[in-house]
């Protein structure tokens, strides 16, 4: 198994992306559901329809809040295990620079900012950082973390 850092560090993203997407769909079913209620609430003759209308969307609610826990609990271990990989490292800057690119989302200027460089010097850093990471994760260091974080 072979992992190109860039792409792995990626997952971050990624899982944060999806998790936020499922947030949304869950809004949405939740707005559904309380305008279902807000409609029984309205009507005084026939609720068996509205009724089972209902509970189908509490029903899905429930199922895509256990969607998203589950979700979030990947993107937990799995930055776990990224910051794990990346304690592997010599360089301390360039540590922090992938855990706040990566693991913090932080953009281009604000790690420009923080280490009171340019943007342009961030980025050649960056790809120095990557560089060193790409070689951890040919290691057996790394399988050890990988497979203790993925059981």
């Amino acid at each position: 198994m072979s992992y190109c850092a860039k792409e792995y560090l990626g997952q971050v993203r990624l899982l944060d992306q999806r998790i936020t997407a499922k947030m949304e769909q869950i809004d949405r079913v939740r707005a559904l559901t309380q305008k279902i209620t807000s409609t029984i609430d309205d009507i005084s003759v026939s609720h068996s329809k509205n009724v089972t209308a209902l509970q189908d969307q509490i029903v899905r609610l429930m199922e895509e809040k256990e969607s998203l826990d589950r979700q979030v609990e990947r993107l937990v271990n799995f930055k776990n295990e990224v910051q794990e990989v990346l304690e592997l490292m010599d360089n301390s800057d360039y540590r922090l620079l992938l855990e706040l690119r990566y693991l913090c989302l932080e953009s281009w200027e604000k790690i420009a900012g923080i280490f009171h460089y340019s943007p342009r010097t961030i980025y050649k850093k960056h790809v120095e950082a990557l560089q060193q990471l790409d070689e951890i994760l040919k290691s057996e260091e790394f399988l050890r973390i990988h497979e203790k974080w993925t059981k």
